[in-house]
């Protein structure tokens, strides 16, 4: 029997990862508790003799598990930037078509549904034939 996938997280999700993330790299108790965890896990390697090779792996993989978890809140928290960007660019832009998506001044795509129902209004009270 074949492993269940996870399901993709929401869109609403990642961005309560991204704001957590935001809000960790930001909290100095829990970057000084990382700081702490990777000196530690160096001290401990460092500390250890030639034939402990046991002990330096386990102190090599701390240290790697440390930075990898501060890695993964950067990149969150990096992702939570960029999207706060990109909804300031789409607001001042201005609402979108939800049919094809155009802007506020922008032509609608061909096939846009709102805009052949505008046609559509605009020659019935016209009185023109619809094309």
């Amino acid at each position: 029997m074949a492993p269940r996938k996870k399901p993709l997280p929401s869109s609403e999700d990642r961005l309560i990862s991204q704001r957590t993330a935001q809000r960790l790299i930001r909290e100095p108790e829990f970057i000084s508790s990382l700081d702490e965890l990777e000196n530690a896990y160096l001290t401990q390697w460092a500390a250890t003799r030639p034939q402990e090779q046991e002990k330096r792996e386990v102190a090599y993989y701390g240290l790697k598990a440390v930075r990898d978890v501060r890695a993964r809140l950067e990149r969150l928290a990096s992702a939570a930037v960029v999207r706060d960007k990109q909804e300031q660019i789409e607001h001042e832009r201005g609402p979108k078509c939800p049919s094809c998506g155009a802007g506020v001044g922008e032509q609608h795509g061909e096939g846009c549904s709102i805009l052949a129902a505008n046609l559509a209004r605009l020659n019935a009270m016209t009185g023109k034939p619809n094309a």
